[in-house]
């Protein structure tokens, strides 16, 4: 079972299978199914936005501020695709699509169109 927008099949990033037919333990949906690897891999992006986004930091290090603040912007949703692809909320759907896609499509316009001034 996986979800289909336009077509495409996303079952092969359920791990494990969602409802989940087993009792798992705290370890296991941690450390060892999609949703919990993506969700410490979330956690791990937005303590380095953070910490990076510090006013000493960028003070500091600008370089490494900005390079990594826009890998960030395409990262983010790829892993939040594959965190919410598992489909665990019963939507039928990632909704990094809704809630990220239009601002991400506006900011890569907008560096599009800079890069080619």
């Amino acid at each position: 079972r996986g979800h289909s927008i336009t077509g495409i099949r996303f079952g092969f990033l359920q791990w494990p299978k969602c409802p989940l037919e087993e009792k798992y333990g705290y370890f296991d949906v941690i450390f060892q199914s999609t949703v919990g690897l993506t969700g410490l891999a979330l956690c791990l992006i937005l303590g380095t936005v953070a910490w990076t986004g510090r006013v000493a930091f960028r003070k500091k290090c600008f370089d490494i501020f900005w390079y990594f603040h826009n890998v960030c912007i395409y990262s983010w949703p790829v892993v939040m695709f594959i965190h919410g692809s598992n489909g665990w909320l019963g939507v039928g759907f990632p909704l990094v699509i809704l809630a990220a896609g239009l601002p991400i499509l506006l900011y890569s316009i907008d560096r599009l169109a800079r890069t080619t001034r």
